[in-house]
């Protein structure tokens, strides 16, 4: 969908392991991603492990984008409260995602 909208630097990952390792490496290489788009409720490690772990490190945190099939009242609050201001609800709709990745490009 990203690459359907424009975007074509984009690293995938499969669970919220492999992004925790993948943020790790593109830190220490001195290229740190502009944008996150995580889903809470990814396999081994979850969205706020993948955050909290971002915060802990005293890393600056990219743009995240926040994606899931049900986003309760009680998990913006709990990501606005980490820092994370975007969600988009699953299933994932081109136009919201479009909207979203242009606004949040506009403020790097």
């Amino acid at each position: 969908m990203l690459t359907n909208i424009g975007y074509n630097n984009i690293e995938t990952v499969e669970n919220g392991k492999q992004a925790i390792d993948a943020i790790e490496v593109n830190i220490e290489i001195k290229e740190p991603y502009d944008i996150l788009l995580l889903d809470l409720r990814m396999p081994i490690k979850n969205g706020y492990d993948v955050i909290r772990y971002h915060k802990d490190r005293n890393w600056n945190l990219p743009h995240i984008i926040i994606t899931t099939a049900c986003v309760l009242e009680e998990d913006k609050e709990k990501c606005k409260n980490m820092g994370v201001n975007f969600f988009i609800n699953k299933p994932i709709e081109l136009k919201q995602l479009k909207e979203t990745m242009l606004y949040v490009s506009n403020l790097i």
